[in-house]
């Protein structure tokens, strides 16, 4: 017991480490007089069981219990308002705490440790808790945050027992690593209001299923849900700003999720090792984690979504749905390459651009709907695409490029729109399928190999328009039987029609020949000076 007076003076405080490290002391009387237990005053006290506190106390010290491991109990007073860092950090044995309500802060690390404590009241006109306040408190079950709570700090409660919270309203932000580790979390409710999520908030809590995000938030940090083993759907919503790395990593059980705003910032390897993801909702920024998803099959490009990075989906074999919206305008290189199990495709008006091999060697894709912003089909867009049979280009479109639709075998017939200008080097190579084309009075060129090897095809008409044919370009259609060539030509390149050995006739223009060379017709300028280089 320690007396209210010493040599005639009265005892108001305990002062700094006064008991620090004593191994003997187990029970300790504080008069009415203390107001103030310093820093560390009994730090280190293992054997120290019980301590009864004097109703005029008003202010515990940084880590002033601390390590006080054989501390069981302790009842503060009424008018308690202040408590230090650290003060009951590490009282493994400390089972319940009931702060007075004069306390409007929790400094940092005060329950650190305390791996026994199960129940505690908070104060009612509470506003912070400092970090690491309950961190290690595996004891702890439940929480009851009163509404003045507005911080909760940086991994206020990592590592708890928690297994619901609900979070105030007057919380904007939820600090990194709150509840991280709190792994028999399974319920959490985010109020709205709240506008940042932090790195690693939710970080390891595996037995969550499910968490809904209001659309208050504007920022979702790090790894938020990393680890979050039996996390199933989960959404961050068009509110959303900024996307940290890795948010979804390892959730082993999630099947649906994703961004829905497109225009967001969004971090790297945001779904890496969810092996059970099936449907996804993104922006077309490319994630490199996309391509290691064993299971999915649908991916739907979030409103906002302007571009689509190149290679984004190249080489996800599993994907056989694709949904992109009205607003985005390009579609970067390889961006679908590879989808081999993709059947369709529909892209909207407002897309103006589309990289080479978009499609090339999706060789499942049955259908594809062009949007009218588009002008030109660029290099390889088709290629290998050996199941595409319905295929409508629309008013919009002027050029097609090299090898667009090389190894389309099941493209029998195509439609080219009024409007067209250029038909682009090896377009329909190797297009065996193609019976049948009519070739536009918008046409002026016609690019090197364009038809050839189209074995199917019986006949062609090149209208007035069309100034120039390169070389080789109806090469080896060895089922043409009837060519017709324009007046007006400028230029035309050499073995136009080698191999067809088909062709029975020719229309041609007077001031060009045509000779049959080892059964295939030769045509030529009479100027031989005027023949293409």
């Amino acid at each position: 017991m320690i007396p209210e007076k010493i040599g005639g003076k009265t005892v108001t405080v305990i002062g700094a480490e006064c008991f620090a490290g004593n191994g003997t002391l187990t029970t300790v009387v504080l008069p009415d007089t203390i107001k103030e237990i310093e820093r560390a005053a009994f730090k280190g006290c293992l054997q120290l069981k019980s301590i009864e506190i004097p109703k005029n106390l008003l202010v515990i010290g940084n880590e002033a219990f601390y390590n006080c491991v054989s501390l069981m109990s302790i009842s503060l007073p009424d008018r308690l308002f202040d408590i230090g860092e650290g003060a009951f950090a590490s009282c493994i044995n400390l089972r319940s705490m009931t702060l007075p309500d004069a306390v409007t802060e929790i400094r940092a690390s005060v329950f650190e440790s305390c791996s026994r404590l199960k129940d505690v009241k908070l104060p009612e006109n509470l506003a912070y808790i400092g970090e690491e306040a309950f961190s290690g408190c595996i004891a702890l079950r439940s929480i009851t945050f009163p509404e003045t709570v507005t911080t909760i700090g940086k991994s206020a409660f990592y590592d708890t027992g928690i297994t619901s919270v609900s979070i105030p309203k007057t919380v904007e932000t939820i600090e990194a690593g709150t509840f991280a580790e709190c792994i028999k979390l399974t319920d959490v409710t985010v109020p709205y209001g709240v506008k940042r999520i932090e790195d690693g908030a939710f970080q390891g809590c595996s037995y969550l299923t499910g968490i809904y995000i209001p659309a208050s938030v504007e920022r979702v940090g790090n790894n938020i849900f990393e680890g979050c083993s039996a996390l199933e759907e989960a959404f961050i919503p068009k509110s959303v700003t900024y996307v940290g790395n890795g948010v979804f990593k390892d959730c082993k059980k999630l099947k649906t999720a994703g961004v829905l705003n497109g225009s967001a910032t969004i971090g790297l390897l945001l779904f890496e090792g969810c092996d059970e993801l099936t449907t996804i909702t993104v922006s077309g920024a490319y994630d490199s984690s996309l391509k290691k998803l064993k299971k999915i099959s649908s991916v739907t490009f979030a409103d906002g979504t302007t571009a689509i990075d190149r290679n984004f989906l190249n080489g996800c074999t599993t994907v056989t749905e694709v949904i992109i919206p009205e607003g985005v305008i390009s579609i970067g290189e390889n961006a679908f390459k590879g989808c081999t199990a993709l059947k369709s495709a529909v892209l909207p008006d407002s897309v103006k651009e589309i990289a080479d091999y978009v499609f090339r060697n999706c060789t499942s894709l049955e259908r594809v709907s062009l949007g009218d912003g588009l002008e030109t089909l660029p290099y390889g867009l088709f290629m290998n695409c050996r199941s595409l049979s319905e295929l409508k280009l629309p008013a919009s479109v002027q050029g097609l490029g090299s090898y667009c639709f090389e190894g389309c075998d099941s493209l029998n017939t195509i439609e080219l729109p009024f409007g067209l200008k250029s038909i682009g080097e090896n377009a329909f190579n190797s297009f065996p399928g193609l019976k049948e084309i009519t070739i536009p009075d918008s046409v002026t060129e016609i690019g090197m190999s364009a038809f050839a090897y189209c074995t199917g095809l019986t006949s062609i008409t090149v209208p007035k328009s069309v100034k120039s044919i390169d070389s080789i370009a109806f090469y080896g259609c060895s089922s043409l039987e009837k060519i017709s060539l324009p007046e007006g030509m400028e230029k035309l390149g050499w073995d136009l029609f080698h191999g067809c050995t088909a062709v029975k006739e020719a229309d041609i223009p007077e001031d060009m020949t045509v000779s049959f060379v080892k059964g295939y017709p030769v045509v030529m300028f009479k100027d031989i000076e005027r023949m293409a280089d």
